[in-house]
């Protein structure tokens, strides 16, 4: 779905941060290192990247200096584990396998969607596997799910991946990244229209540049707007049917784009947008942003004070302000100053602070907030006291959180096996537990 931060992103945060959840929960990812496959759950070690989709889970393992070995686990019904098979889900770490590639072949980055999976290998190179009926691979083709990866194009500058329900979203560019979209438009989550008046809503089944943006000027209603081309952008965000951007200069502005039938995009008419479209003033309206997460409705951002907003579907309490009230705008989560990361799910969300200190909150129906409790929270409330947090990433209704030392937990639904835990299918965990 989309996940995190991506999670999850080229961000001031870590580069463990691959996804904030796909399969509509927003799929964000980030520069990363990358190299080689395993193929079981204790052959994983520590883990420096993870990716959530709806019900699969992605992890990269380092193997060697800027190199990472990838496993898959959860729903395999489209072939979205990339291990040469469409059938039962896997309860535990299966390796991506592909006959065009080496079983050494390393990765960078990685996304997770609803149902199909991209990733970029260390040589920058684009390969994508899964789900395909609306040509989220980006192959050129539309039709059933392919098992295994395939390579797109040729290129092999590609930077960061995003997957949400079923479109994907790319960076690709070393000197001025470009957004690249490709996949299901039905809201205009590509991005491809000229102006705030053109509706866009063709699908594309092979990655297409992303050439018009637009700056909004002026306060309250859009009073007037100024397109940009050539804008260098610095990281991307996949809902479920929504996109968030990050562009470089002016401290960080936020820009989004596609379904807003929950407020999800932060604009101030709540309607879809087809073209990159800056979002109203976050907070004060005086600083730019450090991060950005999409969940399958919702958004949040990092400011560059370390505060933390969130906008968009708030039906379970997945903004974080103590209500169940959606948001057009920005709305700042508490009032602390030391947010770190974020990541955002089906209707959850997880965050991390300066401290190092795991926070949750939202819909919790199969546990996937963590605190042993399957009732929902309106405000964010800690999660795994005992360790400290480097990454976080969100599916649907699953949690997957990186420790300190490098070690990978779980929790949340586990019946189509995204938590990796060898569990039998519908056994909830209520609390991060350790993949083995």
């Amino acid at each position: 779905m989309p996940h995190c931060i991506s999670k999850f992103l080229l961000l001031a945060v870590p580069v463990l941060l691959l996804g904030c959840g796909g399969g509509g929960s927003g799929g964000g990812s980030t520069a990363g290192g990358g190299t080689t496959t395993t193929s079981s759950v204790t052959a994983l070690g520590t883990v420096f990247a993870v990716a959530a989709g709806a019900s699969h889970t992605v992890a990269l393992a380092p193997k060697a200096a800027a190199s990472g070995v990838a496993s898959l686990w959860g729903d395999n019904t489209w072939g979205q584990l990339g291990d040469g098979t469409l059938d039962t889900p896997k309860f535990t770490p299966v390796p991506l396998k592909s006959s065009a590639l080496p079983v050494t072949t390393g990765w960078k980055a990685v996304a997770a969607g609803e149902a199909h999976t991209l990733a970029i290998r260390s040589d920058g190179s684009l390969w994508t596997w899964g789900r395909n009926d609306n040509g989220q691979l980006g192959d050129g083709t539309v039709g059933a799910g392919r098992a295994t990866p395939l390579q797109i194009g040729s290129a092999k500058d590609w930077l960061t991946v995003a997957a949400g329900d079923a479109h994907s979203v790319a960076l690709e560019g070393t000197t001025s990244p470009q957004i690249m979209s490709w996949g299901r438009n039905s809201a205009g989550q590509l991005g491809l229209g000229t102006t705030l008046a053109t509706v866009v809503q063709t699908d594309m089944t092979v990655p297409t540049k992303v050439t018009k943006a637009i700056t909004i000027v002026g306060g309250g209603a859009v009073l007037s707007s100024i397109p940009y081309t050539n804008l260098p952008w610095t990281a991307i965000a996949a809902g479920g049917s929504h996109t968030l951007a990050l562009r470089s200069g002016a401290g960080g502005l936020v820009f989004s784009w596609g379904d807003n039938s929950a407020g999800q995009l932060g604009q101030v008419v709540p309607t879809n947008v087809s073209v990159p479209t800056q979002i109203a003033p976050v907070g004060a309206g005086t600083l730019g942003a450090l991060a950005i997460a999409a969940g399958r409705n919702h958004s949040l951002c990092i400011l560059t004070d370390h505060t933390l907003y969130a906008w968009g579907d708030n039906s379970f309490g997945q903004i974080g302000d103590g209500t169940t009230s959606s948001k057009l705008a920005a709305t700042q989560v508490g009032t602390d100053v030391d947010w770190f990361a974020v990541a955002a799910g089906g209707a959850h969300t997880l965050a991390i602070k300066q401290d190092q200190s795991l926070w949750a909150w939202g819909s919790n129906t199969y546990g996937q907030l963590g605190d042993n409790t399957t009732g929902d929270s309106l405000v964010p409330i800690r999660i795994g006291v005992n360790q400290r947090w480097l990454a976080v990433a969100a599916g649907r209704y699953h949690s997957i959180a990186i420790a300190t030392d490098g070690t990978l937990w779980v929790w949340g639904r586990n019946a189509e096996g995204q938590l990796g835990l060898g569990a039998a299918a519908g056994t909830a965990v209520l609390q991060p537990t350790l993949l083995p």
